[in-house]
């Protein structure tokens, strides 16, 4: 069964969020004083095998059942292989582990151009990510796949800083929008942020700047 508050509990234990004194600034171009990296969650073979178990454990409880998961590079690559091992409707001879190519391949054989393996067809993936802010590298793999012909069942993202794009809307109203594809963020940076508050203490103009991004960027 999962559990959301033991997964905030994992992650904030593993330090991924992170509030900064020096301005951050985002793959977006904002400027940000905090950040969050679930890849300090990563850092060795038992904290990745307990973040994956909390993300299965989502996905089962969300009724998704995908073929098996692809993870968009590069933080999501290694999660999507260790989901795969966790699958326990299929035969693990029949769980594809497929490793997405951050830049493509023109020099390779056609279907291994954006993977390292060919994807087979008429199976259907969730897509992994680990955190969206505006969600625009996300979009573009996902109209890479669409493009080659990967049937996407549903994107999961770990964190969602819950922000709004340029276009007006939220990263999952657009993909549900725009590609017809589910949208499911796990937990999000406000649900972080407060929970790390009730044991931290932090820097009130550093939280001022906090607040006034969220109240810039962020939805209410």
């Amino acid at each position: 069964m999962f559990k959301l508050e033991k997964l905030e509990k994992f992650l904030l234990d593993k330090d991924c969020l992170i509030i900064s004194k020096k301005p951050i600034k985002l793959k977006s171009g904002r400027i940000s004083y905090y950040d969050v990296d679930i890849r300090n969650s990563m850092k060795d073979s038992g904290s990745l095998k307990k973040l994956c178990r909390y993300i299965y454990a989502y996905a089962k409880e969300n009724n998704l059942k995908p073929d098996a998961y692809l993870g968009v590079p590069d933080t999501g690559t290694p999660i999507a292989i260790i989901l795969n091992t966790l699958i326990d409707y299929k035969k693990p001879s029949t769980v594809p582990q497929i490793v997405l190519r951050s830049h493509a391949k023109k020099y390779q054989a056609k279907e291994t151009h954006h993977s390292v393996t060919p994807i087979p067809k008429n199976l259907e993936f969730v897509l992994i990510e680990d955190d969206v802010t505006t969600g625009n590298s996300l979009r573009e793999f996902i109209k890479l796949l669409l493009k080659i012909n990967v049937k996407i069942q549903a994107v999961i993202s770990i964190t969602n800083r819950l922000e709004i794009r340029s276009d007006g809307r939220m990263v999952g109203k657009s993909i549900c929008e725009d590609f017809k594809i589910p949208f499911h963020s796990i937990t999000n940076s406000r649900r972080l942020i407060q929970k790390y508050t009730k044991n931290h203490q932090i820097n009130q103009d550093i939280f001022k700047k906090i607040v006034n991004y969220s109240r810039k960027y962020c939805c209410k």
